[in-house]
């Protein structure tokens, strides 16, 4: 009895030094909770810079490492989960315990093995954190290259379009008009510099377009490869349940195609019966007519008779 106060005890002191490591816990989480959403804001210019001409294998890493992260931080979230859960399950025990609820229920072994598993569960809480921060480091170096380059190719370009711009500008200045032989006012000279802003501006804005159309494929072609995966995945019963269906159909569509024959045939003597039928008509037609005409003839010389008698 007294080496089970004893354990009793020392669990009791082992849970209340735990405890406030518990709420540093859920302060971490949320420091890491506002850290995971800097990543994203990473995340989103890490995507943003691999759209540009010469940071497509950066942006893959910055991929495959956001991937990573979210991986980690998914795991972090469980053994959090199972962290608190142990802390609650340790807070009932030490209650019973100090309640005295089931004094014969309490093995000293058993609260060894919890000490145990509380161990090794923080060990690896520990393991996961220090592998997030390392991703993070990595996906912040990654980031901070990726930054120095695209703030380098802007220089860079700003000088080269500076350059061209006075290039063109002293190439307008030097220029005449091939009729009067003056040189071109500045008026034309800066209409002509509107109009190139105008379509560098469209320039860039299909350029954009395109980058999205692409990303858009590559999506729909990844989308169609995972359906195929699933394609592949049937089984050799539902195949031949598919075979027995697509036969049933094809005897059901030759019938079909049988009765068409019929009813096409059916159709074509009656048209010609009812052709038949036409010319007979017009026949008979033309010699009521003629017979109309003969009997008219006849009554005008009846009539013609009788007017003489």
């Amino acid at each position: 009895a007294d080496v089970e106060a004893e354990a009793a005890r020392g669990a009791e002191e082992g849970g209340r030094k735990e405890c406030p490591e518990g709420g540093g816990e859920d302060e971490e989480e949320q420091t890491d909770d506002d850290e995971l959403g800097s990543s994203s804001q990473r995340d989103v210019l890490g995507s943003a810079l691999s759209d540009s001409e010469e940071g497509d294998r950066c942006g893959d890493s910055d991929d495959e490492v956001g991937a990573e992260a979210t991986v980690a931080a998914e795991e972090r979230r469980a053994l959090l989960a199972t962290n608190r859960a142990l802390h609650s399950r340790l807070a009932r025990y030490l209650q019973m315990v100090r309640k005295g609820a089931e004094p014969a229920a309490v093995n000293i072994k058993s609260v060894v093995d919890l000490e145990a598993r509380y161990s090794r569960c923080l060990g690896q809480v520990g393991e996961l954190r220090d592998g997030l921060l390392q991703l993070r480091a990595m996906q912040e170096r990654a980031a901070s290259e990726a930054r120095h380059r695209l703030a380098d190719k802007e220089a860079k370009a700003a000088e080269i379009k500076d350059a061209f711009r006075d290039f063109k500008r002293e190439i307008f200045a030097a220029a005449e008009n091939s009729r009067t032989g003056r040189q071109l006012p500045d008026s034309v000279i800066s209409q002509f510099e509107e109009q190139e802003e105008l379509k560098e501006g469209e320039v860039e804005r299909m350029r954009l377009a395109n980058i999205s159309r692409r990303n858009a494929l590559r999506k729909m072609e990844l989308a169609l490869k995972q359906k195929e995966k699933l394609a592949e995945g049937i089984h050799l019963m539902d195949f031949e349940q598919l075979k027995i269906e697509n036969q049933t159909l094809g005897e059901k569509i030759e019938e079909r195609n049988e009765e068409l024959l019929k009813l096409r045939k059916k159709t074509t003597t009656t048209v010609q019966v009812l052709t038949h039928t036409k010319e007979k008509l017009q026949f008979v037609q033309a010699d009521s007519l003629r017979l109309k005409q003969n009997l008219a003839d006849l009554e005008i010389e009846l009539t013609k008779r009788r007017d003489t008698l």
